[in-house]
């Protein structure tokens, strides 16, 4: 998607992050606020499934497999949402769109 981006004029800032992890949220949006100055959108569509339907009946899902799942999806998309709303407030014509799957 980077490289489609730049083929297409848009400037673009890669941030590497585990979104399970508030520090490194955190500090991607420090990243953005450093590059842009403000963020005025948020599309948050980071998902996994770690657990495979076709393999795993829900009596053979490990926990380990069910709380990575859990990390990233459910508090990932969280703590992305807790951390751009300080750069919205005030803002006029900031989004936020959330993609759950």
């Amino acid at each position: 998607m980077t490289l489609f981006c730049k083929e297409k004029g848009f400037e673009v800032l890669t941030v590497e992050c585990d979104v399970s992890r508030e520090d490194q949220v955190e500090d991607m949006f420090k990243k953005v606020e450093k590059a842009y100055g403000r963020v005025d959108i948020l599309v948050s569509n980071v998902g996994i499934w770690d657990i495979n339907p076709i393999v795993k009946r829900v009596e053979d899902v490990d926990e380990a497999s069910y709380d990575k799942v859990t990390e990233i999806n459910v508090k990932g998309t969280i703590l992305c949402c807790k951390h751009v709303v300080p750069f919205f407030a005030g803002q006029v014509g900031a989004r936020s769109r959330l993609s759950l799957r």
